[in-house]
């Protein structure tokens, strides 16, 4: 996809829903199998859903190394109806600029913006939405975070765990929050 019909494709399409009421909750996650239906269950869900990520690898690479849980849920489409964000140029600015500006904009690779921004901008649907959310707790001893990861499972006693919401959106990208909650 070309820079120029990536970026009319994102000013005209992409879809962002910021969803206050959630942020700030609280919700206690026991595991990664029962996630979809606790968060469910927690925010009055009542439309059907499905978690697409994480999966259990990353479920348990993010709370190892840094203690968050970045959901993802399919939704009807409808929800993307259903209330006011922002559009356009001030989305753009807002997600992908803002969050994290260059330090010097003459070091930025414009084949990396090009990238990007075809990247995203072919992850944008029309047939449902997304719900995502960004939990956050206090991470596990980073020290051991690699052992973890390789042995795909968490420290004993780690969860149950009380996550805090610290982000929340519906969106018709499921690569929205790419640069705006970047983390490796």
């Amino acid at each position: 996809m070309s820079t120029l019909r990536a970026l009319k494709t994102l000013l005209r399409d992409l879809v962002y829903l910021p969803h206050p009421p959630w942020i700030g909750r609280t919700i206690t996650v026991c595991d990664h199998e029962s996630l979809a239906t606790t968060l469910a269950a927690a925010l009055a869900f009542s439309f059907e859903h499905q978690l697409v990520s994480p999966d259990r690898i990353h479920f348990i690479a993010a709370l190892a190394k840094y203690g968050l849980i970045d959901v993802e849920l399919t939704a009807p489409v409808d929800l993307l109806a259903s209330g006011e964000g922002p559009r356009g140029a001030k989305l753009l600015r807002q997600l992908f600029i803002a969050g994290h500006p260059p330090e010097n904009p003459d070091d930025v690779d414009p084949d990396d913006v090009e990238f990007w921004l075809g990247a995203i901008a072919e992850k944008i649907i029309t047939d449902r939405s997304y719900i995502k959310l960004m939990l956050r707790s206090e991470p596990a001893d980073r020290r051991n975070a690699l052992a973890w990861i390789q042995a795909c499972t968490l420290p004993a006693g780690y969860l149950p765990r009380t996550f805090e919401i610290e982000d929340a959106c519906v969106t018709n990208c499921s690569m929205v929050w790419l640069l705006k909650h970047f983390y490796l």
